[in-house]
């Protein structure tokens, strides 16, 4: 079972990322059963999906799962739905802003995540740790990579499951947000002991599937 793991680079002012930490442990660690094959990506409009496409192309996994970072979220966020849309700030667009952009004009206006959400959040949640799904994973970089994925695996008509795990702060990076500030936060080792177990969980699914 090859699992194609993705996380991104520190974004904004931030040192960090929680998920290219947890991508660089888990590939450090290994996980029993599982072919793990990583990639980081930039946040960037066009570096981040080519290299995620990229790495798919070259690994040809199972099934795939991409971490973000979404700070001030208080707990890992499984997300359900990917929106035919960018749209950010100039803040987050080195000064350029952009507004009301297609990915891809004559896709689908969204994607459902194929990747088993409902049962990867139940095992996060019996193993202690809190997590939640979402309905909207925003129209910036993580949804992009989150859409672009799904309408790739479509048009080649693949079968493989791809969801995608935003993770909030580190306590480091919480702590350096905003002095003072009760920014939430998770500590590196529940956060990746969150992943490991929805990992363990598509990939139980697929053997029962096969």
């Amino acid at each position: 079972m090859k699992i194609l793991l993705t996380g991104f680079e520190p974004f904004g002012k931030q040192t960090i990322n929680p998920s290219e930490q947890v991508v660089g442990r888990l590939a450090e660690r290994g996980i029993d059963g599982v072919e793990l094959a990583t990639a980081i990506l930039a946040v960037h409009r066009t570096k981040g999906p080519e290299k995620l496409l990229e790495a798919f192309e070259k690994t040809l996994p199972d099934a795939v799962l991409m971490l973000g970072e979404a700070g001030g979220y208080p707990v890992p966020t499984i997300e359900r739905v990917f929106v035919n849309l960018l749209e950010y700030p100039a803040e987050w667009g080195g000064g350029v802003a952009v507004m009301d952009e297609r990915l891809s004009p004559g896709g689908p206006a969204s994607y459902f995540a194929t990747f088993p959400v409902r049962e990867a959040c139940d095992q996060i949640v019996k193993a202690g740790i809190p997590c939640r799904m979402s309905l909207s994973a925003g129209t910036y970089i993580c949804n992009q990579v989150g859409y672009v994925i799904h309408d790739y695996i479509r048009r080649k008509e693949l079968r493989t499951p791809a969801g995608l795990i935003h993770l909030p702060f580190l306590s480091q990076q919480a702590a350096l947000s905003a002095p003072g500030a009760a920014w939430p936060s998770m500590e590196l080792e529940t956060l990746t002991r969150c992943v490991e177990i929805a990992l363990r969980t598509v990939a139980a699914k697929m053997t029962r599937t096969v």
